[in-house]
């Protein structure tokens, strides 16, 4: 979003993004154009006042997040020794019982 001189005369152009390719589209010339300048000018301070919120809550829950994920190692710690204590094994990511062990509550 630029204002381009050319000769004696200011343009302005929106810059669109299409995948990897930028192109620009012209907006005009004359009041239309400062309008256009102005409204982008204010959805461009919107954006950034939302990012700097969101910014904000994420520092704000980050020591949070930390101790949840702390938390889940422990208790992924625990479910293994038990499920190994009880004569379970890991096959590809998945518990099962091991062959020949009978379970005490069967």
């Amino acid at each position: 979003m630029a204002w381009e001189k050319r000769g004696q005369r200011h343009y302005y152009y929106r810059a669109k993004r299409t995948g990897p390719n930028t192109t620009k589209q012209y907006v005009g010339a004359g009041p239309e154009a400062r309008m256009a300048a102005r409204q982008d000018a204010e959805a461009r301070r919107k954006r950034k006042e939302e990012r700097a919120a969101i910014r904000r809550i994420e520092e704000s829950v980050g020591p949070v997040s930390a101790m949840m994920v702390e938390l889940e190692i422990g208790l992924r710690t625990l479910r293994d020794g038990l499920l190994l204590t009880a004569g379970y094994h890991q096959r590809r990511g998945e518990w099962r019982r091991r062959r020949g062990r009978k379970h005490e509550n069967d």
